[in-house]
């Protein structure tokens, strides 16, 4: 199996280029992988927030089903499309290449108040469409 800093070197090659021996993992951003028990266990959590993602695993709202209309399901949101309106529920979905991987908790959440965050603060920018933002 090829290293990430191999594959980099051959796709440069294969597009007429020269390859210096020079070149670092850190040039093309390319990470080692870390082993098993350094991604089981996340050092500097409070003990409380563990307790609470672990506890809020089983809750992810990984669907929705609103009584409402013309329902899309997205990767990450679905969307609701009323007369005037579009409801828009942001998901705990994690996808990556238009596969869904995992369901993340707060996921959702933290995804949607990010976004109500910039919504409200280029507003003097540019007007946006926002009404509401419920918790």
């Amino acid at each position: 199996m090829q290293s990430c800093l191999q594959r980099q070197q051959q796709r440069l090659q294969t597009k007429h280029l020269a390859a210096p021996q020079y070149h670092s993992r850190r040039m093309f951003g390319c990470r080692a992988a870390a082993p098993a028990s350094e991604v089981e266990s996340i050092q500097g959590i409070r003990p409380e927030i563990q307790q609470a993602i672990a506890a809020a695993v089983s809750n992810c709202v990984t669907e929705t089903n609103l009584p409402l209309p013309n329902k899309r399901v997205g990767k990450v949101r679905d969307t609701y499309e009323l007369e005037d309106k579009l409801v828009i529920v942001t998901t705990d979905r994690q996808s990556a290449f238009d596969r869904l991987l995992a369901s993340i908790p707060f996921k959702g959440q933290v995804l949607n108040q990010t976004a109500a965050w910039w919504f409200a603060n280029t507003r003097h920018i540019i007007d946006n469409a926002v009404l509401d933002v419920p918790d």
